[in-house]
């Protein structure tokens, strides 16, 4: 060791004047403030000039490394009077025995703040900050710790500014951020002989002095305003709070963008929350949406009424009823050119021959061919008899009007009076206007082009006859605006349901939110030059970052490395290796290898065994071989310190399969027996081995139930319900949480109640697997359990009758109902304090009367 410390002593010597300083202050006992305030100048002005230094170096003072250890036995006893830490807020004290202690907690009951709690009274890796709770006004911080030492009672009221308990550095504690280090990291080994603490201590005061910069580059402060306190927790505050360097301005512009949509869309918001009667405005909108869906359809009747395709029939129809007509008309040209009237062939005559013809036929010559032209007949419009000449006239005229050119001219004109008759009536513009103040459009643009499509169209609709192509006639108005208004039709029901919904008095919240989160987006808008010069400071403050890489500790990681190739790497080597063949995974092709230094700090690391090709051991390894080496790895770097002191874990059996878990939880125990253990988790299987283990062991096991309550999270509390023994718990759904149940069903009624009876009809339900277990089965199989045990057990089954599973199989059906959705046609109602009474009362009584068979 002497010669080692020699060494040491040369080697540093021949150091950076600032490292040398360093050691020498290191030597001499506790570094100041002032003199880390030196250390920094001596670094700085290193760098910039070696050569002339305003401060004198101290040089290395020989004889003064030594090295020692001393034992320590230390156990906590309780965590009191926790305030301001995460959202602790425990009314009693959180009490841990001398052995096995397990906390068990669901998610969020505060698990996680002891353990963070614990890791910065220990100075442990990996601490996170200990915020108060961020929903309330901020807090003073503190917490009481009582612990044995040696022997000697203490009490510590301790808060964050006295940094870790100097007595309590000696706890390890083992979470998913010590097993991710273990397997995916180099990490530095725990325990450290005397000699390589000096070599720690240098690279302590390093990252002391890459603090002072730290501070140096904190002078530059902020100038961006403080988002105001009601847009906190929103999508801007956070990107605010996220703002970095490298944000560019075109995301700037892109988060904080704010235009007229966004602010109709805040304005709708707005007018919602102000609504007093949002049902009625509902309806409003609901009427407006009738009336303008009526007016749409009336438009697009129109265009489709008066489409290209049906203008073009009225135009063909037209063409073609004129055509024909002056093809009969030059017949009857023919036909009446000898008739001393040759006129007749008009409308006006044609309408008297077919008068003629109703006369002759209903009132002359009945059921006789028209015209009569027998020689006793007479004329039915002169009542003269007819001579030849007229008999001629009037078969001929006779033979025109039936003839197939009149009747395809009088089809075709017929045919287009039809299409005629068929065109739209369009309303007038007053019609037009009680439609839209009816739909409640008052904007004058959207009136002008409404009206301007109805006057086109009537213009279409007038001239459609007086133009022998659909080229010649108007075009039809622009459509576009019409899908305007089923736009706002789509907009008026959102708008309506919208309303309906907070008619409900559901939404005032979600609005409100909605609301603020609009304003902040709008807030950030307004603070946009001031978040570039923020990012402009930021940047300055990067370059300064980068200024504090010169407190490197390269060439005393090397160092350190090499002293504790002699010191540390071997047994710890031999440990892991030991670790792992106890944890049953000595199978797993992996070893502990020293790699470098980092800072001062000798890492070491775990890696395959003999790959062929260099892959990472993360990428190789299961996730639950992953954990399972790391936990090797942790009690191989704790077994090495000479001192007992407790060991937390914080759900050690995380990703692990049965065997693991199995061989974790009797490692865990066996050293329960010579330390104080102190496992949280939320596992059931967890507790369950850990107590059967202890058990079997004969180990004090001290369970604590932490939960949430209104107050906070981690209040210490009895046994689980379901960890207690079912005869136990029975005894208390019966003698107090019934009692409960039923003052409420009477004092507030019937929807209180079912919230409470829902939980103990799930609970009931639980304790009944249990009891089956326990008693029925006579705890041979038990979940959470891999073992079956059969000794001194298995003969009870004989017990067992018909008449028991008849009743079990009876309450577990009908309490299985309760764990179930339900139909919303026949839900299955809870039952009445009575009846759970009574269902209660019957397993009670038949678990007594089944112990005495």
């Amino acid at each position: 060791m002497e010669d080692l410390i020699k060494e040491l002593e040369d080697w540093l010597s021949q150091r950076t004047l600032w490292i040398q300083h360093a050691t020498n202050k290191i030597l001499l006992g506790n570094v100041t403030e002032k003199e880390i305030e030196e250390l920094m100048t001596i670094c700085k002005e290193e760098i910039k000039d070696e050569g002339n230094m305003t401060i004198e170096p101290l040089k290395i003072q020989k004889g003064q490394i030594s090295s020692g250890e001393e034992n320590i036995n230390l156990t906590v006893g309780s965590l009191s009077d926790i305030k301001g830490v995460n959202a602790l807020t425990p009314r009693n004290p959180l009490k841990i025995g001398e052995n096995l202690n397990i906390i068990y907690g669901q998610n969020g009951s505060g698990k996680s703040s002891y353990v963070r709690l614990f890791k910065h009274f220990c100075d442990s890796k990996n601490i996170r900050p200990l915020y108060g709770n961020v929903y309330e006004e901020k807090t003073e911080q503190s917490c009481k710790i009582k612990y044995n030492i040696n022997g000697e009672n203490r009490e510590i009221n301790w808060s964050p500014d006295k940094s870790s308990i100097e007595d309590l550095t000696h706890i390890e504690i083992y979470d998913s951020d010590s097993a991710y280090t273990y397997i995916n990291e180099e990490n530095e080994v725990t325990y450290e002989p005397a000699i390589l603490r000096l070599m720690s201590k240098l690279i302590e005061l390093c990252n002391k002095v890459s603090l002072k910069i730290s501070e140096e580059i904190e002078k530059n402060v902020s100038i961006l305003p403080s988002i105001p306190e009601k847009y906190k927790k929103t999508e801007s505050s956070i990107w605010l709070e996220n703002l970095s360097h490298n944000v560019s301005r075109e995301e700037v512009d892109a988060i904080s963008v704010w235009d007229n949509d966004l602010q109709d869309e805040l304005n709708v918001l707005v007018n919602r929350l102000a609504e007093t009667n949002p049902i009625e405005k509902a309806k409003v909108l609901r009427k407006n949406i009738k009336s303008i869906d009526k007016l749409v359809g009336i438009i697009n009747s129109l265009f489709d009424e008066l489409s290209d395709e049906k203008c073009t029939l009225v135009i063909n129809a037209k063409q073609n009823a004129d055509l024909k007509r002056k093809v009969a008309e030059e017949d009857a040209k023919k036909v009446f050119s000898n008739a001393p009237i040759n006129t007749i062939d008009n409308e006006s005559w044609r309408l008297l021959w077919e008068q003629a013809r109703k006369f002759s036929a209903n009132f002359v010559y009945i059921d006789e061919k028209f015209p009569k032209v027998d020689e006793d007949a007479l004329c039915v419009l002169c009542q003269q008899p007819l001579n030849n000449d007229a008999r001629k006239r009037l078969t001929s005229f006779e033979e025109y009007v039936k003839g197939n050119l009149e009747r395809d001219a009088k089809d075709a004109e017929d045919q287009l009076t039809k299409l005629i008759n068929e065109l739209p009536n369009i309303p007038d513009i007053d019609s037009f206007n009680l439609m839209l103040d009816s739909s409640g459009i008052y904007d004058d643009e959207i009136r002008g082009n409404i009206t301007s499509i109805i006057e086109d169209m009537r213009t279409r609709k007038n001239h459609l006859l007086n133009f022998k192509s659909i080229k010649d006639l108007k075009i039809l108005p622009n459509y576009g605006f019409v899908n305007l208004l089923k736009e706002e039709i789509s907009s008026l029901e959102k708008q309506a349901q919208s309303f309906e919904e907070d008619a409900k008095g559901e939404n005032r919240a979600k609005i409100q939110n909605q609301i603020i989160s609009l304003e902040a987006k709008k807030w950030l808008n307004e603070q946009r030059e001031n978040i570039v010069e923020e990012i402009q400071r930021l940047n300055y403050i990067y370059v300064l970052n980068e200024a504090k890489k010169l407190t490197r500790t390269q060439v005393l990681s090397t160092k350190k490395s090499a002293l504790s190739e002699e010191l540390i790497t071997e047994a710890y080597v031999k440990r892991f290796e030991q670790e792992l063949k106890l944890l049953g995974a000595s199978h797993i092709k992996i070893e502990l290898v020293k790699t470098r230094t980092q800072r001062g700090q000798v890492l070491h690391e775990i890696k395959l065994s003999n790959p062929r090709r260099n892959v990472k051991t993360i990428e190789i390894l299961s996730e639950g071989e992953q954990r399972i080496v790391s936990f090797a790895a942790f009690l191989a770097d704790i077994e090495g310190k000479q001192v007992n002191a407790p060991l937390i874990f914080d759900d050690p059996i995380s990703s692990l399969d049965q065997e693991y878990e199995e061989a974790i939880v009797a490692r865990l125990v066996e050293m329960s027996r010579t330390k104080q253990l102190i496992v949280f988790t939320h596992r059931i299987s967890l507790l369950t081995l850990l107590e059967e283990a202890a058990k079997t062991l004969e180990i004090n096991t001290n369970i604590v139930c932490v939960r949430r309550e209104f107050w906070g999270t981690g209040e210490p509390g009895d046994t689980p319900l379901f960890s207690k023994k079912p005869d136990s718990a029975l005894n208390v759904i019966y003698n107090e949480r019934l009692p409960k149940a039923k003052k409420v069903l009477e004092d507030i009624g019937r929807e209180e109640y079912e919230l409470i009876a829902k939980g103990i009809c799930s609970d009931f339900r639980i304790i009944l697997e249990r009891t089956i277990e326990t008693h029925l089965l006579s705890d041979i199989v038990r979940r959470f359990r891999r073992s079956i045990q059969t000794m001194g057990r298995i003969n009870n089954l004989y017990k067992i009758e018909q008449a028991d599973c008849e009743l079990f199989d009876t309450i577990m059906t009908k309490y299985s109902r309760y764990e179930h959705s339900q139909s919303t046609e026949a839900p299955v109602s809870l039952p009445d304090p009575q009846e759970l009474k009574e269902d209660i009362g019957r397993v009670m009584s038949w678990t007594k009367e089944f112990k005495k068979r």
